[in-house]
């Protein structure tokens, strides 16, 4: 399964109902479902990054 996290399972399963409406195949909605899979990692492991970023760097407009 793509996530644990409610938002993406929601969007997996629209996604599927869209498919099945345009009669797509097995093989067609597999291959989505690893591209869905592989942004979602992937803006997943790069919100962490910059979270960890601001957590170290202090915001550049702050005033001392």
């Amino acid at each position: 399964m793509m996530t644990n996290d409610v938002h993406g399972k929601r969007a997996m399963q629209q996604c599927n109902r869209h498919l099945d409406m345009l009669g797509v195949d097995n093989k067609v909605k597999q291959l989505v479902y690893m591209y869905m899979e592989t942004i979602y990692r992937d803006a997943y492991a790069k919100g962490q990054a910059d979270a960890k970023t601001a957590m170290i760097s202090p915001p550049l407009n702050q005033s001392h």
